[in-house]
């Protein structure tokens, strides 16, 4: 008796931490769903952008930009293709294709990346990045793309890693395509990899490496939260945000920083003094100066989408009204963030470089204002800052 006793206490006490258990998760499962319903709800400032269709390159490529550009042309040429049934094309900011050609049966495609700067003297072998639009398919129909010319990158596929797709107009943003990847190696070592899917619609598709973040996406997305926060009074109330333009690019674009802070302490009387090249409405006011600045900074490698994305992620929250953990970074720092620092790059449809086939990334310890203008800037800003000893 006395085994069967304790053999029910044993399964008692097992059955009540099993109840536990599904209590918890459950519990964690109606937490997740809570965040989820407050994150879809959110103002997203990219969103405005999302669905639209990129910019078009010019129709024609003007030549000159700044000094040492003169003479590059500011887009690649001959970026559409008819095939059949089917219209090709990349010629749009962050667009990158160099050729294609059917491979037989309908919607089975060969395509070839181009490489950063190809065409000029600044010409190099990173071929990751690739963006483009087809149109011309049915509803139902499976389109292949074979990709020829790629870097060796199968690692990445071990995963199950898909390219992204989104149709226009009906469709609000980029998904993973809907079937997988296959890849392999020629009989001569080259590197060759297939992704498919299945098309629902017969409106224009467009196909990415990665879930893409334009230049023109960039310029939106601040211009979305300039306009927010010049029409809500009690948002300025609550977080103080100012955009300059701290440099241009080669080719002329700007390049912005936004400053984000609480607005207590801040002085209209008196100015940030901090170079930069102009200041779109009045510069920002001058801080407390034992809030110490944090900068922040994406988009230097313009392929590199991640990194993007997760500097919108921070603009959102930083710009959170009513959000605590927001409301007390503010109180504790000043935020310098700069979206895109390599613009060019990014409009051209550049993985690593820019327009003179440069890493900025590899310039910061002794960057040349005329042919790493951006890079310089930033530098210039944060040794200002370091001078007045605003970095904690």
């Amino acid at each position: 008796g006395r085994i069967s006793l304790g053999g029910a206490r044993r399964t008692a006490r097992m059955s009540f931490a099993h109840r536990s258990v599904l209590k918890e998760m459950r519990e964690k499962k109606a937490k997740a769903a809570k965040a989820v319903e407050r994150a879809v709800s959110r103002w997203r400032p990219w969103a405005e952008s999302a669905s639209r269709e990129p910019a078009p390159w010019p129709a024609k490529f003007a030549k000159g930009g700044r000094g040492i550009t003169r003479g590059v042309p500011q887009v690649p040429e001959d970026n559409r293709w008819r095939l059949g049934k089917y219209a090709v094309r990349a010629d749009f900011d962050g667009g990158n294709l160099r050729r294609v050609e059917q491979n037989g049966a309908d919607g089975a495609f060969q395509l070839w990346t181009r490489s950063d700067c190809e065409g000029s003297d600044h010409a190099t072998q990173h071929r990751t990045w690739f963006h483009f639009r087809i149109e011309g398919h049915s509803p139902g129909e499976t389109l292949s793309f074979t990709v020829m010319n790629y870097v060796k990158q199968g690692k990445i596929f071990q995963h199950d890693y898909r390219p992204v797709y989104r149709q226009h107009p009906s469709g609000a943003k980029y998904a993973r395509c809907n079937q997988s990847v296959t890849h392999w190696k020629t009989d001569h070592g080259q590197f060759r990899w297939t992704f498919r899917h299945n098309i629902e619609t017969a409106e224009p598709t467009y196909f990415a490496f990665t879930f893409p973040f334009s230049h023109g996406d960039c310029v939106a997305t601040l211009d979305a939260i300039d306009a927010r926060f010049a029409s809500d009074l009690s948002l300025r109330e609550r977080v103080y945000v100012r955009r300059q333009t701290l440099a241009r690019s080669l080719e002329g674009r700007d390049v912005d920083v936004l400053t984000v802070t609480a607005p207590g302490g801040v002085s209209e009387c008196d100015y940030d003094d901090a170079p930069v090249a102009s200041s779109r409405v009045a510069p920002p006011g001058a801080t407390p100066l034992d809030r110490p600045v944090f900068i922040v900074s994406a988009g230097v490698h313009p392929g590199e989408k991640p990194g993007n994305h997760m500097m919108c992620g921070i603009l959102e929250f930083l710009l959170r009204p009513d959000d605590p953990r927001a409301a007390a970074l503010r109180e504790r720092f000043v935020f310098k963030l700069v979206p895109m620092l390599n613009p060019d790059g990014a409009f051209r449809g550049h993985f690593r470089q820019d327009t003179l086939g440069q890493n900025l990334n590899r310039h910061y310890d002794d960057p040349d204002p005329t042919k790493q203008p951006v890079i310089h800037a930033v530098v210039r800003m944060a040794m200002h800052y370091a001078n007045q000893r605003r970095f904690g």
